[in-house]
């Protein structure tokens, strides 16, 4: 470990910044991710589309809908959706490349840029030697690598949060500081709902400075309040969030394959009705949540590490704040499947401090730094595998790429209008291949309110898996095009 400090002491010496190889590092193994499959959470699928549209001049609008318990629309505002700033991010890059790899290229770098914020953010507290092994976990987490090829939102809220940070710690005592603060925490909000707990992550530190934390929460109004104010336009509330279905439902699967008029209770009579359900819920989504943290997909035994470092809570309270409250956020989501290892990445990064700590305070112990390079060793090995993976495996399973699938996609956009709506039993991963609006069929959609489906929604075509039913589509439509994997029905106004 000496031997490395010093040849790291020499690399800086010469003028070479250790955050610019840290990025180069991180890209360097990144790279191989490029051009492998990324539509894999349906989050994905409603960021495109609103990128989409953007791009193409339509406005603020998404084109495809899966949540049949809503009446909306099939083409209605974005502000019905997710949170906008990660959809107009990929839009500017959609205007220089229409191309969604285009994109994922763009996030293999935005993940490279974090793993240098992080050794920004642990150069606040340690040496140079310490922040270069903090930001090389950053940069080769299996987690955090692994999800760099997917067009997400989370990545953006880690930059956004890593650059709050770096800017809390290292930016000295000033008025604008905190107005900049209060910008990075509504660029955050907008990005996703939890980069809202900056505000309280820093607003603790400033309980007896009135004037700095008035300053903090004026940068975070002006910010967010374009948003504010269109929500309540458009949602009568301008705190408006979809994430509220996650309170309501017992799974998501149960709020996003609900069907066709299916009733969902609002949040108090669902508590009022559930509440012994939802205490063991919130029970287990706890336990499982910290149990992620121990494995190699984030700390391992480096877990260790971070318990010692609450010890020193004061020294890194903005860090945790933000973490404990995301954490609960989490674990509050009764109603939602988690995906951890992309959930909890932000949680990882900031609690990496709490690892270097460690590392300081018993730098002369050799066990400490053993088992913190076989980690580091762990996670290349993760990689490597997941590499291959990302570039042997998925491809074979990615139905919606295949050949006869491109078939169908050149068929639609040859002979369909860009404004027809098509019925399919994934509308989302439709809309990433075929720039058409889209509506998901509901699971429990019967002969009876066919006709009332297709006039409400103004459904014009049905794509048809062969493995499929729904034989009123094939009864009641006429049969348009037929391809080896699938058929399309015309099921109105059909010439």
């Amino acid at each position: 470990m000496k031997t490395i400090g010093r040849a790291l002491t020499n690399w800086n010496s010469r003028g070479f910044p250790l955050p610019l190889l840290v990025i180069l590092l991180a890209l360097m193994i990144r790279l191989p991710l490029y051009h492998t499959p990324y539509w894999r959470t349906d989050d994905t699928g409603e960021y495109l589309n609103v990128a989409r549209n953007l791009a193409l001049g339509r406005g603020l609008t998404q084109s495809v809908k899966f949540r049949l318990f809503q009446t909306d629309p099939v083409i209605t505002s974005a502000l019905k959706g997710r949170p906008v700033a990660t959809a107009i991010a990929l839009s500017f890059l959609l205007r220089i490349k229409n191309d969604a790899y285009f994109l994922q290229l763009g996030y293999l770098l935005l993940n490279a840029l974090n793993a240098g914020l992080v050794y920004l953010l642990c150069r606040s507290f340690f040496s140079a030697k310490l922040s270069f092994f903090g930001g090389l976990l950053a940069a080769f987490n299996p987690n955090m690598f692994v999800n760099s090829r997917l067009i997400l939102s989370e990545p953006l809220l880690i930059f956004w949060v890593l650059i709050a940070m770096v800017v809390f710690f290292r930016m000295r005592e000033q008025a604008g500081k905190y107005f900049i603060l209060g910008i990075l925490a509504g660029l955050a909000y907008l990005t996703r709902l939890e980069g809202l707990f900056i505000l309280p992550a820093f607003g603790w530190s400033l309980k007896r400075k009135p004037r700095y934390l008035f300053l903090l929460f004026l940068g975070f109004l002006l910010t967010a309040l374009p948003f504010f104010y269109l929500n309540f336009r458009l949602n009568g509330n301008p705190l408006f969030t979809y994430n509220e279905i996650y309170f309501r439902v017992r799974s998501l699967q149960e709020a996003l394959g609900g069907g066709f008029e299916r009733p969902i209770p609002a949040i108090a009579e669902f508590v009022r009705q559930n509440y012994l359900w939802i205490i063991s819920r919130l029970g287990i989504n706890l336990i499982n949540h910290l149990n992620s943290f121990m494995t190699f997909g984030y700390f391992g035994p480096l877990i260790f590490f971070v318990l010692y470092g609450f010890r020193r809570w004061q020294k890194f309270s903005p860090l945790l704040i933000f973490s404990f409250l995301t954490l609960g956020l989490y674990t509050l989501l009764w109603a939602a499947i988690f995906e951890r290892e992309r959930h909890f990445i932000v949680i990882y990064l900031l609690l990496l401090p709490l690892v270097l700590q460690f590392l300081k305070e018993f730098s002369r112990w050799p066990l400490p730094s053993v088992v913190s390079v076989l980690t580091l060793s762990v996670y290349l090995v993760l990689d490597i595998h997941r590499i291959f993976w990302a570039r042997n495996t998925e491809p074979q399973i990615d139905i919606w790429n295949r050949l006869e699938k491109q078939e169908v996609y050149r068929w639609i956009d040859k002979h369909t209008a860009p404004s027809a709506i098509f019925a399919t039993t994934n509308a989302l991963q439709f809309n990433i291949f075929v720039d058409r609006p889209a509506i998901l069929v509901p699971d429990n959609l019967s002969k009876d309110n066919f006709v009332r489906f297709i006039r409400e929604y103004r459904v014009k075509y049905f794509l048809c898996e062969r493995e499929k039913g729904y034989g009123f589509f094939r009864d009641r439509g006429r049969l348009v095009a037929d391809f080896a994997g699938a058929r399309i029905y015309c099921v109105s106004d059909c010439d």
